[in-house]
């Protein structure tokens, strides 16, 4: 038997569990966001934070995105960066 890790979307970061779900669904409703994704990412020291992909309209602000999410979240489950994207990819079946 060979152990390939989680089959949930659930990560530990700086001890807590976060699931990008939930901050998936908070950057969803943060101003000129129209599609957020969230993935774990491993930093040169070894520990682990979150990296956001966004689609956004004209009027993005990533400082007022930051300030949207502070207010709602934990700083533990805050995106360490974001990357705006024009689309998300997605797989075949969506």
């Amino acid at each position: 038997m060979e152990y390939v890790g989680r089959a949930d979307e659930q990560v530990k970061i700086r001890g807590y569990r976060v699931e990008f779900s939930e901050v998936e669904n908070v950057m969803n409703l943060a101003p000129s966001v129209l599609q957020a994704g969230v993935v774990a990412i491993d930093n040169h020291a070894g520990a682990k934070s979150l990296m956001a992909f966004l689609v956004v309209d004209r009027t993005y602000n990533e400082a007022e995105i930051y300030e949207y999410l502070r207010k709602r979240l934990p700083d533990y489950m805050l995106p360490a960066s974001m990357i705006r994207l024009d689309q998300l990819p997605v797989t075949v079946i969506g």
